[in-house]
């Protein structure tokens, strides 16, 4: 393993830092701040999530209807043709 004068001695390593470098500087010389940010940003979206809003239930409402047709002594045919057919193009025309 190189001790510290021998990392000093690579060249690229000695070209001047930009911001980037100075914020990756700061970061990997204390590690410690970056373990309790990364902490407290864990605790602060559990407590989020914890807090959030929900239904067991939820109520859904599916716009459909369930219309029955009877027209007792005719047969099926003709009760589609006299009465649903009918019914099914008007109901075609309501609107939400």
């Amino acid at each position: 393993m190189k001790n510290d004068q021998e990392w000093r001695d690579i060249p690229e390593l000695q070209q001047p830092r930009n911001i980037l470098g100075k914020w990756a500087a700061f970061f990997i010389d204390r590690y410690k701040i970056v373990y309790l940010m990364l902490i407290a940003i864990i605790i602060i979206g559990v407590s989020a999530f914890v807090s959030l809003p929900r239904e067991l239930q939820p109520e859904i409402v599916l716009p459909y209807g369930q219309i029955f047709t009877m027209y007792p002594g005719a047969a099926p045919e003709e009760v589609e043709t006299l009465v649903t057919n009918k019914l099914e193009s008007k109901l075609e025309e309501v609107e939400d």
